[in-house]
């Protein structure tokens, strides 16, 4: 927040943070701490803590402390929301913002996967998809994803919902076989955790599958190795091409 300075040298409260995403699961403490960093005067501070337009708590700043803090002991559903904290003095106010959210962090596609083209039939293809969970515990247990796919330059996406039957755990690596893929289309897939609060934040990558000319088919071995850099190919027994592509996150 940029402050103005008054005729009279009055200069309202810059705090920070001045937005900050807090996201925590049911049942667990929540702290959120708006603290001032200028301030004048700085002796007639007030302090309200609202969410959303109720207000929640409201006092005078301790003449020793910097800050004021706001707790809840423990998160439930009505918790969720936009907290505010506003710091006052005669010159104007600071602003302090905490969303409490229990949406969970995107997924993060695994691009190193060995033999990904695990189906491969004159007119369709199969992939593994493989992917980890970003900060697993940070929230609520993830129940389940949603998997979207579409050919790439049509509008219409496929769904269907991956049920997860334990706890995730940090660096897990998990698997789901697209089924029927259609050569030589390429295809965008997005992939949505779910949790008891709802959809957390999406990751869309992109399949691209293409055919070796026919000349370089003579020197390739019948079984072929794996091969690239950087998430690009990967080459399986009839050595097609599978370009994966990374894709922008998108947020659920």
């Amino acid at each position: 927040m940029t402050s103005t300075t008054s005729t009279f040298g009055t200069d309202p409260p810059t705090v920070e943070p001045v937005h900050m995403e807090v996201r925590q699961g049911l049942g667990r403490p929540v702290v959120m701490t708006c603290r001032v960093l200028r301030a004048h005067p700085s002796r007639v501070l007030r302090f309200e803590w609202l969410l959303s337009n109720r207000l929640l708590h409201a006092g005078a700043f301790d003449p020793h402390k910097d800050e004021t803090e706001y707790t809840i002991r423990s998160l439930n559903r009505e918790g969720w929301g936009e907290y505010t904290c506003n710091v006052i003095n005669e010159a104007g106010a600071g602003k302090c913002t905490f969303q409490v959210t229990g949406k969970a962090y995107p997924p993060e596609f695994y691009y190193d996967t060995y033999s990904p083209l695990w189906q491969n039939r004159p007119r369709v293809y199969g992939f593994k998809l493989q992917w980890t969970q970003m900060n697993p515990g940070a929230v609520d247990r993830i129940v389940a994803y949603r998997l979207g796919i579409r050919q790439v330059g049509l509008q219409r996406w496929w769904e269907q919902e991956i049920p997860v039957g334990d706890t995730i755990g940090k660096g897990e690596l998990m698997t789901h076989n697209l089924t029927e893929l259609i050569k030589p289309e390429s295809y965008e897939v997005r992939l949505t955790p779910i949790t008891r609060f709802g959809e957390g934040d999406s990751t869309i990558r992109i399949i691209t599958y293409s055919v070796w000319p026919g000349h370089m088919k003579d020197a390739l071995p019948k079984t072929c190795q794996i091969w690239g850099q950087n998430n690009h190919c990967h080459i399986s027994d009839y050595c097609p091409r599978i370009r994966q592509q990374k894709h922008r996150d998108m947020d659920g």
